[in-house]
């Protein structure tokens, strides 16, 4: 509508026009009253307050107490909606869940455009997506069977004011099934096989070989006395590997070796892992990473086993591969100690090698019947393998 008051050819009408959108405008009006342009004399209105009356009337009524009705002319901001939300199977033990739906900030007033938005989670422990802009949802890493919950909130500014919308709350559930991770032991020689369970997303694989069994004298000669050495433990390993629910592993576990013999080797075959360890040597050396040697046996002196070597399994300590101990023949002499990792302890005088646990046997006294070359006291047996399984 005119007014039919013109300023440089445009109706007063128009020219006034902007100013009932917000304050403030880019430019001066040119219009004064009392020597200060109609911008100044509105600027209380960015505060909510009536400009005093200009002397100008729009129907009868000052324009001041028309640009009173604004308001407040800074930044306004209001949210699409003040709750977000989501759930999703993110597995187990946690996983990232998003927000199905999101909030919008509609701004309005101060400069009209060119506003920035700045999100903010201000409780719980989440991420905003669609930083920068007016559109955002949450992410957050949530534990299996559990909720995570918080607020959020966004400064909305033209530059020169700004306004904060907060009490935006937010909500992940992961509705995966609960799993609690656990170690599995497995050292029954022979094969058998390991389900992954449901809620099982990594797995960490100890192997270790059979130890080696103890020497002894094969071919018993009469009233012969010498000590013989201990075997060495089962080599071993460790990996940390991603499985999923349902996949099937074969899992060969060694047998300890029989006085004079060696170890059997372990392994895991599957999906995602295929690898194994060498079982203990005999004749004392080494089999391979985390094995100990096996002793020498003597008279008198034998050498204690070599240790083998401990692992840290999902927390647990675990402790394989040691060597067996050298036998002795010396009466009142004690064999030689086997190494930490479950060696054998070698044999005094007059007895046989101690069996290992996961190590060589102790070497076996060579002490024997005087007749007839008949061996009585022989090497111990290699400790039994094992695979340990932790996720």
């Amino acid at each position: 509508m005119a007014v039919n008051l013109q300023k440089a050819g445009t109706d007063l009408a128009s020219v006034l026009a902007p100013l009932g959108s917000g304050w403030p405008q880019t430019s001066a009006t040119g219009i004064k009253s009392n020597g200060s342009d109609l911008n100044a004399l509105f600027a209380s209105a960015s505060s909510g307050t009536a400009a005093a009356a200009v002397g100008f009337l729009q129907n009868g009524t000052d324009i001041g107490a028309r640009f009173a009705a604004i308001g407040t002319t800074n930044v306004q901001a209001s949210p699409s909606t003040t709750s977000l939300s989501g759930s999703a199977v993110a597995g187990s033990p946690s996983g990232n869940v998003t927000t199905s739906n999101s909030v919008t900030i509609t701004a309005s007033k101060g400069k009209q455009s060119g506003y920035s938005y700045t999100w903010g989670i201000t409780s719980g422990s989440g991420s905003v997506n669609g930083q920068g802009t007016a559109t955002a949802s949450v992410s957050s890493t949530v534990n299996a069977g559990t909720t995570n919950s918080g607020t959020l909130q966004c400064v909305v500014s033209d530059g020169t004011s700004s306004a904060t919308v907060s009490g935006i709350n937010w909500s992940c559930q992961n509705t995966s099934s609960s799993y609690t991770p656990s170690l599995r032991s497995f050292t029954s020689p022979g094969t058998t096989t390991f389900t992954v369970p449901a809620g099982m997303t990594s797995m960490t694989v100890l192997l270790v070989g059979g130890g080696g069994g103890g020497r002894q004298n094969l071919s018993p000669v009469n009233n012969t006395h010498v000590g013989y050495g201990g075997g060495s433990g089962g080599a071993s390993s460790t990996a940390t590997v991603s499985v999923s629910a349902g996949q099937v592993y074969t899992l060969v576990i060694g047998a300890g070796g029989a006085a004079a013999n060696n170890g059997g080797a372990s392994s895991i075959s599957g999906p995602v892992i295929s690898t194994s360890v060498a079982g203990g040597n005999t004749n004392g050396a080494s089999a391979g990473a985390g094995s100990g040697t096996g002793g020498a046996g003597a008279q008198v002196t034998a050498t204690a086993g070599g240790d083998g070597a401990t692992y840290n399994v999902g927390g647990s300590n675990i402790t394989v591969g040691g060597g067996g101990g050298g036998g002795v023949t010396q009466a009142g002499v004690a064999g030689a100690a086997g190494g930490a990792g479950g060696g054998g302890t070698g044999a005094p005088n007059a007895q046989g090698g101690t069996n290992g646990l996961g190590g060589g046997g102790g070497g076996g006294a060579s002490d024997r019947s005087v007749c007839c070359g008949t061996l009585i006291y022989g090497g111990g047996t290699g400790g039994t393998g094992g695979i340990y399984i932790y996720g």
